[in-house]
Order: C-alpha cells, then structure tokens, then sequence
C-alpha cells in the first residue's frame, strides 16, 4: 500500500510504501523524481551512481496523486526505459547515434562551428541538431529554418529544448518551447536568462542579494542548474545545464553544453561541472528550477 505525505518548499506530495520513500511530486511542475533501481552515468573519468529517475507528467502537478501513471513510471524504470536523465546522456561525446523515422534524434552533439577567432559560435537549437525547420503554432510563427552550419549542434540552452522539449514533450501541442526571444510565459523559451525568469515550473533556489549561494539541498536529478559565468554579461544568467547528482568524491555533478568542451559533458573541461568548491561554476551558481 501506498501512504502520501504532503511536503514544503517546495511544495509537494512525497509518495512511499512501506515506509520507503518512491517518488516526489512537486507543485507547478512537470518532472517528478522516482526512487527506482541504482544505476550510473560515465563521462570520461567521471562516474554519477544513484538510484533516482525522473519522468515527465502530462501537465504541471496539481496535488492529485495519478497511480495510474505513477504505476506505469515505476514499471518504465523497472524495463530501464529511457528517462529525462538517459535521453540527456545520449548527446554526450561517445554517444550511439538514435535514429527515429529517418531522422537522427540523438548522438554526440558539438556546440557550435568554429569561428576565425577560434571560438565556437552560438545559437544551434534543437531543430538545428535535426537539421529541420520547425513550426511553432501556437504563437503563429513561420517555420523556423535550421542553421545549415549547425547541424549536429546544441548550445547550452539548445541541449535544454532537446531534452526537455523535442524528446519528453511534444513541442507542437505542449507548447514547452518557444521561437520567440521575449519571454512568453509557461514557455521553454531560446535562452539560459529567459529560463532562469520565467521557464514552466517552481523556482527552487536563487542567490540571494547578500550573496549567499542556492541551496542546493533542494535540488533533485533532473532539474535546471543555471549561472552567470561571463563577467561581462548583464543578464541574469548566461549558463544552463541539467543536475544529475553527486559524483564518487560527492560533488554534485551537472551536465551542460560548452564551448571549450565543444558539447554536453559532465567532466571538468571549461571549469569543474559541480556545484560545491571554488571552481568557476560553483561560484557562478545562481539558482535552479524544476520545470
């Protein structure tokens, strides 16, 4: 039998049985965190072990428990089917290559082209990847040609609509992602400050104005980790990866799109990817949110 307990900040229902605890729900979001059989996650010399998994509901939680779908989640876990946290892997250097109806929907992903002054360029979005141009009816949009140049590409925020847009929801009827460069509210819109203000979700942590860094003893595998990492960039935020939980050492890993590491990776090229310490990212940590 299954006995709910009502949960704070952030809101939720946590879900156990025999007194072991399986899943948690959380007001206002999408992505729920089910404890389910260990496994581990390997970037270069970097090994992730737990045991939780993260699936996406139909729509934001509301405080109705759906055993319904928390069943089939749990039976999905069992059969070691592909999860937020899985499909996040497969565009990791080293990745196979996933193709669906004739199209390659998953596979190592750089980040950008590289450009005369030896940077990699900006701006490669899901359909970018694809290789296909995109249509976004509900804000009444043309469609969206790819970048040519960038196919097989993602930035940091590009990786984010590929995993939590193109493959755990339906982009066309969910409305998660947005062509728009304005915010569009319930969106997932194009950049790492306009969903670090106002993605679909719960707000968790954010640096407060003394400085003090998120807490991170709220974050759960699956949600958006965001920083400020460009000193010379006024916006909120300029970074965005996904946690994915603690390392062996116990650093609290997350998995992001970079250009120094030219793609996703949760090893330490361009600054160490955990959230604890002295390291540049670490530092620049400026809140996270569960969409």
């Amino acid at each position: 039998m299954y006995s709910t307990r009502v949960v704070t900040s952030p809101d939720g229902l946590e879900i156990r049985k025999s007194g072991r605890r399986v899943a948690l729900f959380t007001s206002g979001a999408q992505t729920v965190t089910l404890w389910g059989p260990r496994r581990s996650f390997k970037d270069g010399a970097v090994t992730v072990k737990h045991n939780i998994w993260v699936r996406v509901l139909p729509k934001a939680f509301a405080g109705a428990f759906d055993k319904q779908w928390f069943d089939a989640a749990q039976s999905a876990n069992e059969e070691s089917a592909d999860d937020l946290l899985a499909i996040a892997m497969q565009y990791l250097n080293g990745a196979k290559p996933i193709e669906e109806n004739g199209l390659v929907i998953a596979g190592p992903a750089r980040y950008g082209r590289l450009k005369s002054d030896g940077k990699r360029e900006e701006g490669a979005d899901f359909s970018d990847f694809l290789g296909v141009p995109w249509h976004y009816p509900l804000e009444g949009k043309p469609n969206d040609p790819p970048e040519r140049h960038q196919f097989g590409c993602l930035d940091c925020s590009g990786c984010v609509r590929m995993v939590m847009g193109y493959r755990t929801h339906d982009p066309n009827t969910s409305s998660v992602v947005s062509l728009s460069r304005e915010i569009v509210p319930k969106h997932l819109p194009r950049r790492a400050y306009q969903m670090f203000l106002s993605a679909p979700g719960v707000l968790l942590t954010v640096r407060t104005k003394t400085g003090k860094p998120p807490d991170i003893a709220k974050l759960r595998p699956g949600d958006l980790t965001f920083f400020k990492a460009d000193g010379e960039d006024p916006k909120e935020a300029d970074h965005v990866g996904f946690f994915i939980g603690a390392d062996l050492d116990g650093g609290f890993r997350f998995v992001s799109s970079r250009q120094k590491a030219n793609g996703p990776m949760f090893t330490d090229v361009g600054g160490a990817s955990v959230l604890t310490g002295n390291g540049l990212y670490a530092r620049s940590f400026v809140g996270a949110r569960r969409i």
